[in-house]
């Protein structure tokens, strides 16, 4: 059942120069969008599969529409058997000036099922898609498809949203990655991306590096929510011990700076420039790298070069 929205402005009739000028800046070029952070997410409410919606503000080609209050979609349908994904909406009403809260019933794909899309008649802004499982009285699994519009495009946080923001000429930020809808040459609009976070091979970055070793060079690159580069070192004191087993009993090596670190424990490779021999040390969700696993019987040797290879998720 639907959750009506008492203060709309944008239908015949209802706006006046204040409120044009508040929505002609929030909506600016975007179809749809919300004003704030929280506007309007979509987190579960109390009671059988029982959406919640945060109060907020949110617009949609032309009506900017405001709550103070939670709202509570009635429980969602379960399915039988399996799950079931059903698209939270904002529905705006042209021929009666309202606008709603509504669910949409989908399938079990997560994707934008069937939905109105016809402005200035009735249409239909996504703001999630929440997945029902049977036997559970809880919703189980939510995407966000809110957008945020700015003065240079809008941004998202689930790749989902290009499935209805998809105008030609639409420039979509989603974490890294910048989304154009674009035309090809054979006349079909498509999505182009490009990764606005990559910062290209820094030769440079400030490590930190133990006593007992020197820094030779450093290749680092960090894009696509991942940091791939290497760096090479030297051993300037006496060797660092290693029992028969092939563990290291100290080793300290270096420390990445923040903003190239993982958010879990790592395992980079290293090896020695001349005798290509693998050793495994970790990197620790601080950045610390440390020896840990060697060869049995190929110690490092002191005043050796030793190459260090990253690839992990940046945190």
């Amino acid at each position: 059942m639907p959750v009506p929205i008492t203060d709309s402005v944008g239908y015949e009739g209802t706006v006046d120069e204040p409120q044009w000028a508040e929505l002609v800046a929030a909506a600016g070029g975007n179809a749809y969008g919300v004003l704030g952070a929280s506007d309007w997410k979509v987190t579960a409410g109390v009671g059988d599969r029982v959406a919640r919606i945060a109060p907020g503000a949110g617009f949609g080609h032309g009506v900017l529409d405001r709550t103070t209050e939670d709202a509570l979609l009635p429980s969602l349908t379960a399915p039988a058997s399996g799950s079931v994904w059903h698209l939270i909406v904002a529905h705006r009403d042209w021929q009666g000036n309202v606008s709603s809260f509504d669910s949409i019933e989908g399938s079990a794909t997560a994707q934008i099922p069937t939905r109105d899309e016809t402005p200035g008649t009735v249409d239909d802004q996504p703001l999630a898609l929440v997945r029902v499982q049977a036997g559970q009285s809880q919703i189980v699994e939510y995407r966000d498809l809110r957008l945020w519009g700015g003065d240079g495009g809008a941004y998202a946080v689930d790749e989902l949203a290009l499935q209805y923001a998809n105008r030609v000429g639409t420039r979509i930020r989603i974490g890294d990655i910048a989304w154009e809808r674009t035309i090809d040459a054979f006349g079909s609009a498509q999505w182009v991306s490009h990764d606005v976070g990559d910062t290209g091979w820094v030769n440079d970055l400030s490590i930190n590096v133990n006593s007992a070793w020197s820094l030779s060079s450093t290749r680092f690159r960090r894009s696509q929510g991942r940091v791939r580069g290497r760096a090479v070192v030297q051993r300037v004191t006496g060797a660092p011990s290693m029992n028969s087993a092939g563990s290291f009993t100290t080793g300290n090596i270096l420390r990445l700076p923040v903003g190239w670190r993982s958010n879990v424990t790592e395992t980079p490779t290293m090896r020695g420039v001349e005798s290509a021999v693998p050793y495994f040390p970790s990197m620790d969700q601080e950045g610390l790298v440390t020896l840990g696993q060697g060869v049995p019987n190929n110690p490092l040797s002191s005043g050796g070069r030793y190459i260090i290879d990253f690839d992990h998720p940046v945190d």
